[in-house]
């Protein structure tokens, strides 16, 4: 049985609750980084099953890869899967590697909430 990416958005949501107190911004970014990679690996997984392979300078870059094939699809609503992703990812990459400005609750609380919506968009992709 293979994983389901869709559990990094329920830990996303696990950790809102369980959050300490003395380290809650941790958990603030942590909850912003499984969040988006809960959508992208279900949206990449899903591109995959349709044939997607990432190719010249997209190759080296799996997320850009898969954001810009949504994007160029011509379908709105890969497209607007596209955007959220791309949006999810920018948080990500903050909470990731940047040290400021301070990863607040709201902020992983709205994370949750994208990312539990595309999930619900990429779902009705499929046939």
């Amino acid at each position: 049985m293979s994983f389901d990416w869709e559990n990094y958005i329920d830990l996303a949501d696990d950790l809102k609750i369980k959050r300490e107190i003395s380290i809650k911004e941790a958990y603030h970014r942590c909850i912003v980084s499984r969040a988006y990679y809960g959508v992208f690996k279900l949206m990449h997984t899903f591109l995959l099953s349709e044939g997607f392979r990432p190719t010249g300078k997209y190759k080296k870059s799996i997320h850009e890869a898969v954001i810009r094939e949504l994007e160029n699809s011509g379908d709105p609503d890969r497209k607007l899967i596209a955007s959220n992703l791309r949006s999810l990812r920018a948080k990500r990459v903050h909470a990731d590697y940047s040290c400021s400005p301070e990863m607040k609750l709201k902020d992983a609380e709205f994370q949750i909430i994208l990312a539990k919506e595309v999930a619900q968009n990429i779902k009705q992709l499929v046939p």
